[in-house]
């Protein structure tokens, strides 16, 4: 069980996303000396250290889950952004002028009557 946490076990052989800042500073944490040297002496305090550097692990996979899934929302965000400039704006522009358009015949429409 020991091996898994010493530097080549579970420590280093998380999946880490190449997406955003945060997951770049948790791979450079990851794959610093601090990482494993940090396991091994938690690993020296028996089952609390084991628990603690389990903790550790939990909280690092969660916070690697979060940031992929914040990226992927935000791309998901800017491709709606993207389908609105693309689709939406300009059929708005052009419901604008038709209904210009359509005021201007009322209007013209009005003028006729006056004149009969």
């Amino acid at each position: 069980m020991l091996a898994a946490l010493v530097p080549g076990g579970l420590v280093d052989s998380l999946p880490l996303p190449e997406i955003g800042a945060g997951a770049a500073l948790a791979q450079s944490l990851a794959t610093s000396t601090v990482g494993p040297a940090l396991a091994g002496e938690l690993a020296k305090n028996g089952l609390l250290g084991l628990a603690v550097l389990a903790l550790g692990v939990i909280a690092y996979r969660l916070i690697l889950r979060e940031t992929a899934r914040a990226d992927r929302a935000e791309a998901a965000l800017a491709e709606l952004n993207r389908e609105i400039r693309e689709k939406a704006i300009p059929a708005l522009m052009e419901s604008a002028r038709a209904t210009t358009d359509a005021t201007q015949a009322v209007k013209d429409m009005a003028v006729l009557r006056e004149r009969r």
